[in-house]
């Protein structure tokens, strides 16, 4: 096969792989950050203090944590299309259930309890677009679905504000138990739609021709034979395997970054003047937009060039800058533009990172590796927006000491996405002289 061809028939994958996963992981992210808005009015409501919030908000991560290997390692078992579905369904639920909270103790086990059922989801999708796509496309295909991350808050923050502001009082709810409810069913409709949308893998599917299907098996069976450092790794070396851990340490510093300011900026946002939640939506909308253009063209030039390692250590170091001028901005503006630097710095690398550990595992160690990334990482999730309310609970200056902290996690993970990442790639060159 030409590498027209090899390219046409990425292209034709990709129409066909990625389009419904995007809209799952979409309505994924809406449901795991829908909090930062309904915070805008429940914390009052409930007596929620900042270290309360951050607490439950972060508690999701504990159970994504807990429950991230063991799904993953049942969907290489079972398949993509019964586990998918299966998560879809029950994160919608708890999803919804978030609308019926009404102590801290709710809100706490209620989010404990979404992250284990939404576990395995991100991974998972991350391990099944390596069982279609050749290593050398990953970068331009992680960047077209991690598309959603950051797109997500310009869709999710005007939507969030639409529901807060027209459905509050409504038989008798406010708001933010609306917002819950209405974007929690849809996951439990496309659960049921995942049985007939997703298939197992590229043997399986009907309008890949016999040729196509034999040039993926032989392309990828080589990509994995030549993966000798861990090709024979089990998922218990793999878990102690250095590089892995490594690569979980960069991941942790993303997550932190990723969520204790997308848990935040809402609040964040009404703190510079903005009070109704529409208006706060649209502003938080900015950032994410920008960032998403900025993490398409980032993957592809990554792609282009070979190189993931400053690809992914430069945007980590750009993130952290942006977040220290936000936290000392002498104005709303100013902090805005800081805010939107740090999130393109944020979303670039993310694509990027996965194409390393995804070009360093294969076989078992791929699904364990891959789900072990990402829930030690995670724990980020946890740290972020705990830290960032305790903070601002316990300090003087508001935001300032929470945003610094972030600042410092992700400047960590961009000097070890350095080591690691010139590890990895001295393995590959030995093993391409081999």
């Amino acid at each position: 096969m030409t590498q027209v061809e090899e390219l046409a028939l990425v292209r034709k994958m990709a129409w066909r792989v990625l389009p419904f996963l995007l809209l799952t992981y979409l309505i994924c992210i809406i449901d795991r950050l829908n909090v930062g808005f309904a915070a805008l009015s429940m914390n009052a409501e409930l007596g929620f203090t900042s270290t309360v919030y951050g607490v439950g908000a972060g508690l999701f991560f504990v159970g994504y944590f807990l429950g991230e290997v063991p799904s993953n390692l049942i969907l290489s078992k079972v398949g993509a299309r019964i586990w998918f579905a299966r998560i879809m369904m029950t994160w919608g639920i708890l999803a919804i259930a978030m609308g019926f909270i009404d102590s801290q103790t709710g809100f706490y086990w209620t989010r404990f309890l979404l992250g284990i059922a939404e576990a395995g989801f991100f991974p998972g999708v991350i391990y099944y677009l390596t069982l279609w796509f050749p290593a050398q496309y990953r970068g331009r295909i992680f960047g077209l679905f991690l598309i959603i991350s950051p797109l997500n808050n310009t869709i999710a923050g005007p939507l969030a504000g639409l529901i807060l502001k027209f459905f509050d009082g409504t038989m008798g709810f406010p708001g933010w138990r609306w917002l819950f409810i209405v974007e929690g069913l849809p996951s439990v409709v496309l659960g049921f739609i995942t049985l007939k949308a997703v298939i197992d893998g590229p043997a399986k599917a009907k309008w890949l021709t016999d040729a196509e299907k034999k040039y993926l098996a032989d392309t990828l069976g080589r990509e994995a034979a030549a993966r000798t450092d861990t090709k024979h790794l089990s998922i218990w070396q793999t878990l102690g395997n250095t590089k892995v851990l490594l690569f979980a340490v960069v991941y942790t510093s993303l997550a932190i970054g990723i969520y204790g300011l997308a848990l935040w900026m809402p609040q964040i946002i009404k703190g510079m003047g903005l009070k109704d939640p529409l208006d706060i939506g649209l502003v938080m909308a900015i950032p994410y937009l920008i960032a998403t253009v900025c993490m398409v063209l980032w993957s592809r030039h990554s792609d282009k060039t070979g190189e993931r390692v400053w690809h992914c250590a430069g945007p980590l170091a750009l993130a952290a800058v942006g977040l220290i001028c936000s936290a000392y901005a002498g104005s709303p503006v100013l902090a805005m533009i800081a805010i939107t630097v740090a999130a393109i710095g944020l979303y670039c690398s993310q694509p990027v990172f996965w194409s390393m550990p995804t070009g360093y595992l294969t076989g078992v160690a791929a699904a364990g590796g891959i789900a072990f990334i990402n829930s030690i990482g995670n724990l980020g999730g946890f740290v972020g927006p705990f830290a960032v309310g305790w903070l601002r609970d316990n300090t003087a200056n508001g935001f300032q000491a929470g945003l610094t902290f972030l600042a410092v996690c992700l400047l960590v993970g961009s000097a070890v996405a350095i080591i690691v990442g010139r590890r990895v790639a001295r393995i590959r060159a030995a093993e391409q002289m081999a």
